[in-house]
């Protein structure tokens, strides 16, 4: 959902699993505001097909009804 992509920006994966995982995406929390997160975020998943996009906002539905 969009809050795990947000979080996941702005902490890194490490962060919000809590142990040490190899990757090459830096976390973003001292370099962009929350703002800044979610107009990259919301560029990135313009790019995504349609398909992704429906999936997409099924996961974000299923996530705000519980």
């Amino acid at each position: 959902p969009d809050s795990y992509l947000i979080l996941m920006t702005k902490y890194g994966i490490e962060k919000m699993i809590g142990r040490s995982y190899r990757n090459n995406m830096p976390a973003y929390e001292n370099k962009l505001t929350d703002d800044e997160i979610i107009a990259a975020l919301s560029y990135i998943k313009s790019t995504w097909s349609g398909r992704i996009q429906r999936k997409h906002a099924q996961i974000n539905a299923r996530t705000k009804a519980h």
